[in-house]
């Protein structure tokens, strides 16, 4: 039988634990600063990022409920019908009206008009295609904040109090920072990899208001970025990085911390749970017998 207590990787935030804290009065920056040790908020260094949605796809459908428009690789804007346009590594589209779809040069870049731009899902800001070994790729060009929108109620749930919604944001906000891919096609990818993200559809009123009020604000270490892992439970007590990670290089602001307020988890202590040994030491890697 196994026991425990937490749920997730236990460094930085505790969700749960931030959630209790809200309800005892405490307010984001407060919370912050209790879990990332030494730390204070300061301005995002960019305002805005770019999104990976989607890679190594034949076809693409790109459509928008109002006219929207398309720039060219050579600079050439053309508009297209408030409809979904679908294409292919050849990027041939109607545009300016045109009975007869032709090529453009990429990458193209499409700008929407009155209604936001649909992939697989609706999105705020603008959506680049480009076209790598053969294979389309979209990316989500959009403000920083925009894409808090999608990211906070997709990590904690919207329903929580405003001040560790707020938290969530900072923190969110400032990881997207830390583990953005500088220098290459995107900055983030739409899931775990980077963090959740769900655009238009997955927006909430309470997420949205908790990101406008700590619009710009970041955690910082020493004036740098702090690289913000946050996590659903921790069981009463938050973890150290390298206990976690042991490849990891010592993080003074990641550092085991008392967690008090984390109770009301369902994480918080789980088990007993029957695990056959041969089972446990697989999932372990401990080496001999058991």
């Amino acid at each position: 039988m196994v026991t425990g207590r937490g749920w997730g990787h236990g460094v930085g935030l505790s969700q749960w634990g931030a959630y209790g804290f809200a309800k005892q009065g405490a307010t984001f920056d407060r919370i912050l600063a209790h879990y990332y040790s030494g730390t204070t908020l300061g301005p995002a260094p960019v305002t805005r990022v770019r999104v990976l949605l989607a890679q190594g796809k034949q076809r693409l459908t790109v459509g928008s409920q109002a006219p929207f428009r398309v720039r060219d690789g050579l600079g050439a804007t053309h508009t297209l019908e408030a409809r979904a346009h679908t294409f292919g590594p050849g990027l041939r589209l109607r545009v300016d009206g045109r009975p007869q779809a032709q090529p453009l040069p990429g990458p193209l870049l499409f700008i929407p008009g009155a209604s936001p731009l649909r992939l697989d899902r609706p999105y705020r800001g603008q959506l680049q295609v480009s076209v790598a070994s053969g294979r389309l790729r979209a990316v989500n060009h959009v403000g920083l904040e925009n894409y808090l929108f999608g990211v906070v109620p997709a990590e904690m749930p919207h329903d929580w109090l405003p001040e560790a919604l707020k938290a969530q944001a900072v923190a969110a906000r400032t990881y997207a920072m830390a583990v953005r891919k500088v220098g290459g096609d995107f900055d983030l990818y739409p899931d775990v990899r980077s963090q959740v993200y769900r655009g238009i559809v997955g927006e909430k009123p309470s997420a949205t208001a908790a990101v406008q009020a700590t619009a710009g604000k970041v955690v910082l270490y020493r004036g740098q970025l702090a690289t913000t892992y946050f996590f659903s439970t921790s069981g009463g007590r938050t973890a150290t990085v390298t206990d976690v990670w042991p490849s990891s290089e010592r993080i003074p602001y990641l550092v085991s911390v008392a967690d008090p307020y984390d109770s009301a988890s369902p994480h918080h202590q789980w088990g007993p749970l029957p695990m056959k040994a041969a089972r446990l030491k697989r999932v372990l890697r401990v080496p001999g017998r058991l």
